[in-house]
């Protein structure tokens, strides 16, 4: 599905653009749905070594993004 690294990276950067752009949060799921596959595929490609780095990057701003929208006050509902 990508043939390097680079052309990975330059669409998970515009996944980052878009859910900034869009305020929507960053899950593995709508990474998913923006790359056009399943969330299989991004398994898949993080074993591969030379991708591992670039699907590590974007599971950890996944998950802080995830963090810091669990506690932001303003969006807290009991």
């Amino acid at each position: 599905m990508f043939k390097t690294v680079e052309e990975l990276d330059t669409k998970i950067r515009e996944f980052i653009d878009y859910c900034d752009t869009k305020a929507k949060p960053m899950t593995l799921e709508r990474l998913s749905v923006f790359l056009d596959c399943e969330t299989d595929t991004i398994r898949n490609y993080e074993k591969k070594d030379a991708y591992f780095g670039t699907i590590k990057k974007i599971r950890k701003l996944i998950l802080a993004d995830k963090v810091e929208r669990l506690n932001d006050r303003t969006t807290f509902t009991p």
